[in-house]
């Protein structure tokens, strides 16, 4: 009798403790805790991506009361399409920029600050000039390594571009800005002292896209070149939601595509690569190709 009196008691104490929990779920559903319960699904009922972080049903699995159960979703997606779904955070600020002088169109450049701090989404609207960073990554064999960008950015989705890349945001520093988007882009986590500057080339460019509409981009590319000796594509892991896949491309064959205008591949200024394929050159003078298979998103990810 002991016993069942003890194991009586447990239950009790069990159910106790799950009602209180039921009611904290029920007075804090709305907390940051439950961003990453969110069923994939209803991201895709919503015809938004899914996020990158694969997580159990909360409408299902939970005890938050069922009335209360949309509404919570709601407010989580609008926390998640802000940022990760939409790709980009319109209302991140940029530091906005003179117009550069003629002279920068065929010669490296100086940007001048114009003191201005502008949403991202008004600027790309309205054609400002800002400032961005360029990084171009590669082994010691003159492959460089080139990212699909993600379907949800603003410009140029799923366009073959840039090792890695980003706005330079408020006040930030070129080089801090650079450091943070290789390791937030590709998981590499480099000194100041390996990115080598290639050149900052005045770029104007502008297309559409079906989720973003118009865009009008011009901007200050500052360009670096980072080499490492025995790079493999597996010691890299991208950003999802920020890069769908790499591959390796020898700087020569890379040369072609651009020269030839291929499609697939954004587009820059003529000053831009006759800047890095002469820093190429210089390093390894017209080798010849080393091929490189691409490496799926999927195969190495991380949120």
């Amino acid at each position: 009798m002991g016993i069942l009196s003890f194991l009586s008691d447990v239950k009790i104490t069990l159910k106790f403790l799950f009602l209180v929990g039921s009611l904290a779920l029920h007075k804090y559903g709305t907390s940051v805790a439950f961003i990453n319960h969110v069923r994939c699904t209803d991201f895709q009922k919503s015809g938004l991506s899914v996020p990158p972080s694969q997580t159990q049903d909360i409408v299902q699995n939970s005890e938050i009361p069922r009335q209360n159960r949309q509404p919570l979703i709601r407010t989580l997606m609008a926390k998640e399409v802000a940022v990760y779904a939409e790709g980009q955070d319109a209302s991140e600020l940029f530091a906005l920029y003179n117009a550069p002088p003629p002279e920068c169109d065929s010669n490296c450049c100086v940007p001048i600050k114009t003191g201005i701090l502008k949403a991202r989404g008004e600027v790309h609207r309205d054609g400002d000039w800002h400032r961005s960073v360029h990084i171009w990554i590669g082994d010691d064999k003159g492959n460089l390594m080139l990212q699909r960008r993600s379907k949800f950015k603003d410009t140029f989705p799923n366009c073959w571009d840039v090792s890695a890349g980003g706005h330079i945001t408020g006040y930030d520093s070129v080089m801090e800005t650079a450091v943070r988007e290789v390791e937030e882009e590709v998981g590499l986590e480099l000194p100041e002292q390996a990115f080598m500057h290639v050149c900052c080339v005045p770029s104007r460019l502008k297309g559409t896209t079906k989720r973003h509409g118009d865009f009008y981009d011009n901007e200050f590319q500052d360009m670096y070149l980072v080499i490492i000796e025995g790079l493999q594509l597996d010691d890299m892991t991208i950003a999802e939601g920020e890069v769908a896949e790499i591959k390796f491309m020898h700087y020569t064959e890379a040369r072609k595509e651009y020269d030839a205008g291929n499609q697939l591949y954004v587009p820059r200024p003529k000053l831009y690569f006759k800047s890095l394929f002469e820093k190429m050159d210089k390093l390894f003078g017209g080798q010849t190709a080393v091929r490189r298979s691409p490496i799926p998103a999927q195969a190495n990810t991380r949120p």
